[in-house]
């Protein structure tokens, strides 16, 4: 019979993919990845985003999988198209997010010739993937497709293991590359063995017994728990919400940890310990014996600094057994699955010492909350105010992705607590500002359910082409965007003091009207000034499909002073708290 050789090969690698549970590929279009992309318009099983831009394309798909905690697929063709996914494989490495970059290639034997559209992709992610595989020439024998299904598996497995994250398949094609140009005569005997050369991926996942981490700290008596990132499709989240919830442990959690809007109103939760721990009175008051860190980084500097200088022993525990802050020596890191960490958790049993520090704490956190709540509702348009205003009126179930710089800082020290279950959402992987809209887009198109994005002024425009590029995809998506004009986030930092310097190379005002920018986008936009314009601009950006952008302009300076203000107030609230 009369095959396509690049065709059968890429129709094989495709077989496996779906077998391995991709469900979705993204594909950016370019002429190397031609079998490629004929392989998977046939595959029924994997659903196809066709998006023009590879870094926008890279992006969505961390989305996509950032939601469904899945594998999701990306297609590209060879050349500098390779180079434009590694921002999103980064983000996707530090946050252990399943990618399957498929990246179609020339021969190797043109590398390093001179051949057009061909650079050396040879394991070109090689920092920041879980694994590569390149099956080779394409040669017509079962030995050779056997060792292409063997490189699948091997690679399939350790990316569902328990260490996820992105894996690398650097495929080589010759032309020519359409189904109906055939390049060999194969006996169907032989077409037939190869296509049914059995395929499986072996998941490990490693547990070990809570007793035997932290014997001679057990019960401790006075513990304190951190909770830092968790993705919020994270099996662990609802039995540990629980189990602390019913437990007398103090716990800090950030709000990427899913606990802060987790709808359940625990005594023992407290949220605004970033300003709390400015203070030495509050420091005395928790005094804890042991830190346990569960999950992954947290955002506050102040409370990674509180950590460090305890005299007490710290743990690290998570899945992957993983160091999460090298800033915070802890005296041993635990690998552990979610079920004995919940175990672990359990067996804590806090004295009467414990129970009496709750109440004070309790009672600092509450009052704490009031008071900010005033001064932000009375400080004007403000920055924290616009995010307590979007999360006063998200309904319960909403999805809020966060974006980096101020507004994760913002929700983190500043936010509104609400008895309200919201997913939270963001890229603090790697902590950049470069894609934020794409991801929010896969989220979106994941969940098939509107996402609200709060986002800076400079990151909106780091992804504007997004806008063009994903106009065709089915994603509801509201962009919140705050516009302080520039990196308003320098002014927080000690750089703030060299004026000259600040002004020239870190504030760097770019002054764009977004209004005529977004008109030549056609996408829908509004500007607003007060809260009382923010919500109606909500409800109304609130209906309906597609991306649309509000702007709220706010004076950065003003922001930083209510933000000083605050944590003045707080600590001179504290200062009637006895020794």
């Amino acid at each position: 019979m009369k095959i396509n050789r690049s065709i059968f090969l890429a129709d094989f690698i495709v077989e496996r993919l779906a077998a391995s549970g991709v469900t979705d590929v993204c594909i950016s279009p370019g002429s190397r990845s031609t079998p490629l992309v004929f392989a998977f318009d046939k595959n029924k099983k994997i659903r196809k985003h066709v998006i023009v831009e590879e870094r926008v394309s890279a992006f969505f798909a961390l989305g996509l999988s950032l939601y469904a905690n899945r594998p999701v697929a990306l297609l590209c063709t060879s050349g500098t198209a390779v180079a434009e996914y590694y921002p999103a494989i980064i983000e996707a490495f530090q946050s252990r997010v399943r990618l399957v970059i498929i990246t179609a290639d020339r021969p190797a034997y043109l590398r390093n010739t001179g051949e057009n559209q061909c650079i050396n992709q040879e394991n070109i992610y090689a920092n920041h993937i879980r694994g590569f595989f390149d099956p080779g020439l394409t040669e017509l024998t079962h030995s050779h497709f056997d060792k292409v299904n063997s490189g699948l598996q091997d690679l399939f497995s350790s990316q569902q293991s328990d260490n996820p994250g992105p894996v690398h398949i650097n495929v080589q094609l010759q032309k020519p590359f359409e189904p109906d140009h055939h390049t060999d005569e194969i006996d169907e005997k032989l077409f037939e063995k190869i296509s049914s050369i059995g395929y499986s991926i072996t998941v490990n996942v490693t547990k070990k017994s809570p007793d035997k981490v932290y014997p001679e700290k057990i019960n401790p008596k006075r513990p304190l728990v951190i909770i830092g990132r968790l993705n919020p499709e994270n099996l662990l989240i609802p039995p540990l919400i629980d189990t602390l919830s019913r437990s007398n442990i103090p716990i800090f959690a950030d709000v990427t940890s899913q606990v802060k809007y987790s709808g359940i109103d625990a005594r023992n939760f407290i949220y605004n310990y970033d300003t709390l721990l400015r203070t030495e009175a509050m420091k005395r008051i928790i005094n804890p014996d042991l830190v346990i860190h569960i999950g992954g980084p947290v955002n506050s500097s102040v409370l990674i600094e509180y950590i460090r200088g305890l005299d007490c022993d710290k743990a690290a525990i998570n899945e992957y057994g993983e160091r999460v802050n090298p800033a915070i020596p802890v005296s041993a890191t635990y690998r552990m699955d979610p079920d004995s960490i919940i175990d672990l958790i359990s067996k804590f049993s806090a004295s009467d010492e414990s129970v009496n520090v709750k109440p004070v704490l309790t009672l600092v956190d509450g009052r704490f909350e009031k008071m900010k709540t005033e001064i932000i509702g009375n400080g004007g348009l403000n920055e924290p105010g616009i995010i307590n205003e979007l999360i006063k009126y998200l309904p319960g179930k909403s999805i809020l992705f966060i974006g980096n710089s101020l507004p994760v800082r913002d929700l983190d020290n500043f936010g509104t607590h609400a008895k309200k279950k919201l997913k939270i959402f963001s890229s603090r992987g790697a902590s950049g500002i470069d894609g934020i809209i794409s991801t929010a887009s896969g989220v979106s198109s994941g969940a098939n359910k509107r996402v609200y994005l709060v986002i800076g002024d400079l990151s909106f425009l780091y992804d504007i082409s997004s806008l063009i590029f994903l106009k065709d995809q089915k994603i509801k998506l509201t962009i919140i965007v705050i516009n302080n004009d520039g990196g308003a986030i320098f002014g927080m930092l000690p750089v703030r003091r060299y004026e000259k310097q600040y002004l020239k190379y870190f504030k760097t005002s770019v002054g764009l009207s977004l209004r005529k920018l977004l008109k030549g986008f056609v996408i829908p936009y509004q500007s607003v000034n007060t809260y009382k314009a923010f919500i109606p601009a909500l409800k109304k950006f609130s209906k309906g499909t597609g991306i649309n952008v509000i702007e709220v302009k706010t004076d950065s300076e003003k922001s930083k002073k209510l933000r000083e203000l605050i944590r003045r107030q707080s600590a001179d609230d504290q200062a009637s708290i006895p020794s």
